[in-house]
């Protein structure tokens, strides 16, 4: 996520020493910090999204997504391609996660700056995250433009992601138009991940509803 000015830090969440703030997002506030003597993001998830997560599955979101975080690094092939899940804790007071801090910018923001350069083997390492995942059936990775930093420090602009607290569809209370066609046969749960692959680039829809997190 992109930094911003920061106000009114909090010295330490958990264990957490805080640093800077590091970006907002519609389910968190990420910081930058330092635990157990290496550099770490940490969500801090917004109430109202903890209380609407818990109505919609049995984890809580901070455990949810860290074990989601953890199935795909795991995956073998995508440890370079995923933040490393570090700890997840809950609490009447917090309810975080940790992960591993990545460097570098937001693929919306790159992209703004670089659209006529973006090589294609960045789409390419794209393809062989959301295959490997499939292959090992997990679903709905949730890649798009504000869910991907470029990481260029191999000397080459890698995919790395670091947002996984999306319920897939196929696991949602309720029966939606999704979980419909789905249970008809025709769709699949491979469909949004392959939709998102293909329109990575049509940023402008997306952007209306996440860019006030940026500005």
């Amino acid at each position: 996520m992109s930094a911003t000015i920061n106000r009114n830090l909090p010295d330490q969440i958990g264990e957490v020493r805080i640093r800077e703030k590091l970006g907002e997002g519609g389910r968190s506030i990420v910081y930058g910090g330092e635990w157990r003597g290496q550099q770490v993001a940490l969500k801090v998830y917004k109430p109202e999204r903890i209380i609407t997560h818990t109505r919609r599955h049995a984890l809580n979101i901070a455990e949810f997504e860290f074990q989601r975080n953890k199935t795909i690094y795991e995956i073998p092939g995508l440890s370079d391609y995923i933040a490393k899940p570090l700890y997840y804790w809950a609490n009447p007071d917090v309810c975080a996660m940790a992960q591993e801090r990545l460097f570098g910018p937001l693929y919306y923001f790159y992209y703004l700056d670089n659209k006529s350069q973006v090589a294609p083997a960045f789409k390419q390492h794209l393809r062989i995250i959301i295959d490997l995942a499939h292959n090992a059936s997990f679903y709905d990775v949730d890649i798009h433009a504000f869910n991907v930093i470029v990481d260029e420090s191999r000397g080459e602009p890698i995919p790395k992601l670091f947002d996984f607290n999306l319920i897939p569809f196929h696991e949602r209370p309720g029966l939606s138009m999704s979980k419909l066609l789905l249970k008809l046969g025709l769709t699949d749960k491979t469909s949004r991940d392959e939709r998102l692959l293909r329109n990575f680039d049509k940023i402008a829809r997306r952007e209306k509803k996440l860019i006030k997190y940026f500005e």
